[in-house]
């Protein structure tokens, strides 16, 4: 209902949902539509309460009021009902307002995206929109983790605050990559994560004149890197971080590691929904998920 922007019609409403219990006396499908929309409010509504109540059980208070206020955005967002109708003539100076934001920011980082650290894909597509979920999606050890990785580096460089979400290495593992990678740009030497994970083939004073460098510069995105050694993971949890960090790019490595359940794709559309929902409540968000 809330894609469409309309109730669907009593005859698409028995295709649709034929275990329905419809009630023959009414005809007025809105009715119905809004005990489901009140029903599912109710169910958001106690699933938030018993995920909250796991937290208190853990003794952590901060995560509880995390979750539940995570929680809360989603039995709004229930609750709003049907989506408003956009009108292409008389709406045209909202499509303006967009347009002209774009090419403001076009002119002020030279594309009206993120970048994605990949100038290629970048100039075909303007980098990463506000708005946009991206999935990357490839075979094991082709690469997926550091094309993220590039990806969050790129939009430190242009100033914008990422949250990456790493669900398979811990963050201290994330750490070393990136750490890795910004060597080759802030640093007198290279250091490889490998050397950095075993803990020799490097001068540790260097490494640490690297770190003390990399904090003078200026203009710099901050990578703020989430794992799940504390617990897994959800979307309300996700949600919960981007409303304490408030990054303009979050990255998901990766995404049907959030969920325990199976790995099919049904999973992984609704994860991905849920995902596209949690950012409906944060302007300027992009994410970037990894298969």
């Amino acid at each position: 209902m809330m894609e469409k922007g309309r109730t669907p019609s009593r005859t698409l409403w028995r295709i649709k949902f034929s275990d329905f219990p419809f009630n023959n006396r009414i005809e007025d499908v809105d009715i119905m539509a809004e005990d489901v929309r009140r029903e599912h409010a109710r169910f958001v509504f106690n699933d938030a309460m018993d995920r909250t109540l796991d937290f208190v059980d853990g003794d952590d208070i901060e995560g509880a009021i995390k979750v539940w206020r995570a929680g809360l955005h989603q039995v709004e967002a229930s609750m709003e009902g049907q989506s408003q109708s956009f009108s292409l003539i008389s709406d045209g100076d909202l499509v303006y307002a967009d347009v002209k934001h774009r090419v403001e920011l076009a002119n002020e980082r030279g594309q009206s995206g993120v970048p994605t650290g990949f100038p290629t894909l970048d100039l075909l597509t303007g980098g990463l929109q506000e708005g946009e979920y991206a999935v990357v999606a490839a075979r094991v050890g082709n690469g997926k983790t550091w094309t993220l990785a590039a990806a969050t580096l790129a939009a430190m460089q242009a100033g914008v605050p990422t949250l990456y979400v790493t669900l398979e290495m811990t963050k201290l593992q994330m750490a070393h990559r990136f750490h890795n990678l910004l060597s080759s740009r802030y640093g007198r030497r290279i250091f490889s994560n490998t050397d950095l994970m075993a803990g020799r083939n490097f001068n540790l004073l260097e490494y640490k004149s690297f770190l003390e460098n990399l904090k003078k510069q200026t203009g710099l995105g901050d990578i703020h890197i989430v794992d799940g050694t504390r617990g897994k993971i959800s979307p309300a949890v996700l949600q919960a971080q981007i409303e304490t960090v408030h990054p303009g790019l979050v990255l998901i490595d990766y995404i049907t590691l959030l969920d325990n359940r199976e790995k099919d794709w049904q999973t992984v559309a609704k994860l991905s929904n849920d995902i596209q929902r949690s950012e409906e409540h944060t302007s300027e968000l992009q994410s970037l998920t990894n298969l």
